[in-house]
């Protein structure tokens, strides 16, 4: 599936519109347009801005046709007394994600409750703990490329300009290579003309 049908099948799972999207992921309502229509590939921004809304940027280059899973969507956190699974919606995670309430838990204090979780048998806990324990180091890997991505952007970006400075001393070169020859062309003219008045008097 080309990755533009995945671009529009990430849009629809949100929820949102072809301008929703594009200012979601901080690029011009033209530019998410083109690139559901394949006319245009986008670059790692865009991608870390997807990964930044949950979801795996791998599946966009991958065989894989199912709806991509996102943080939130699939949290199913409890199976309710009449067998339907509890879930919690993007805002719920948001909420929970920024309670400070959190910030203290240390790397043990996490490793003890994972450890409790799985030890507990509950499958439903279990799956949804992986599948955002993936989804959350897929964000941290997709952060780190487009960090990468920023740097040599902004390598090439220095190169570019210091190549620019070059073409514009070389453009004033040339500018004044053109002046003196201009001027040089002149003053000959002016000596042969000052040349040939005494002999047409002679």
């Amino acid at each position: 599936m080309p990755v533009a049908d995945k671009l529009k099948i990430a849009r629809k799972s949100l929820g949102k519109n072809q301008k929703e999207m594009a200012k979601a992921v901080e690029i011009a309502h033209r530019s998410w347009q083109g690139y559901e229509q394949g006319v245009n590939f986008p670059g790692g921004k865009v991608f870390a801005a997807l990964a930044e809304l949950g979801f795996n940027t791998n599946w966009f280059f991958t065989d894989d046709q199912d709806v991509p899973m996102r943080i939130g969507v699939v949290t199913q956190v409890a199976q309710g007394g009449d067998g339907q699974s509890s879930v919690l919606e993007n805002k719920e995670v948001s909420e929970l994600l920024n309670a400070s309430q959190f910030d203290n838990l240390g790397l043990g204090e996490a490793v003890e409750l994972l450890a409790k979780i799985f030890s507990s048998g509950e499958k439903v806990l279990i799956r949804a703990i992986n599948a955002n324990l993936l989804a959350f180091s897929d964000n941290v890997d997709s952060k780190a490329r487009a960090a990468k991505d920023s740097e040599r952007l902004a390598e090439i970006t220095e190169r570019m300009e210091k190549m620019e400075e070059k073409l514009q001393r070389m453009d004033q070169i040339l500018e004044d290579h053109n002046r003196l020859a201009r001027e040089n062309n002149e003053l000959r003219a002016r000596l042969d003309s000052t040349e040939s008045k005494p002999a047409a008097n002679g």
